[in-house]
């Protein structure tokens, strides 16, 4: 049956994740307790979160970890937000120039809720100004969501991308 496989797969995939986290020293990755957590971690999302995760980037799961975490907890009260710069891409518009066009990842986690994805889409992500290029969306077995967006058209800077996320989710969720 098709669950097996992907069961394996996915054991596969936290295997592989573990190993490299443990070769870059991660600090978590000593902890004790770790492979626990980072097992939970995985059986909590869809077989798909484990295909989509690229052990070559295995610091990115401790990324969605601690974002998971920071919505589960009631006393953290801003937005589990992460921003990063993926890369700069040439822009190949001739009305732009030689201008460079910076790419974001973009990590939201919160309570799931109904047309969460369309709302940071739609509202938050063009509401800014932002081009979503790429968008990966995953549930966890306890009712959180984990968002990956890659987005142009941000030249700002990363805290002030963040902080203007930050914001605006906090607007959009009163």
């Amino acid at each position: 049956m098709g669950d097996s496989k992907n069961q394996r797969q996915k054991v596969g995939v936290f295997n592989e994740v573990l190993e490299r986290l443990r070769k870059l020293d991660a600090e978590e990755a000593n902890e004790p307790g770790f492979q626990d957590e980072l097992r939970a971690h995985f059986s909590m999302l869809p077989h798909r979160y484990a295909l989509d995760v690229d052990p070559e980037r295995a610091e990115d799961v401790l990324i969605h970890k601690k974002l998971l975490n920071m919505a589960r907890d009631p006393l953290i009260t801003i937005p589990a937000v992460n921003v990063r710069l993926v890369q700069v891409c040439p822009a190949s518009d001739v009305n732009l120039g030689n201008s460079d066009r910076p790419l974001h990842e973009i990590t939201v986690s919160s309570k799931d809720k109904p047309k969460h994805l369309s709302r940071l889409s739609n509202c938050l992500m063009s509401g800014i100004g932002l081009t979503i290029q790429e968008a990966h969306a995953f549930c966890t077995k306890d009712g959180y969501s984990l968002i990956v967006f890659v987005v142009d058209s941000w030249k700002e800077g990363i805290e002030q991308l963040k902080n203007t996320l930050v914001k605006k989710i906090r607007d959009m969720d009163q």
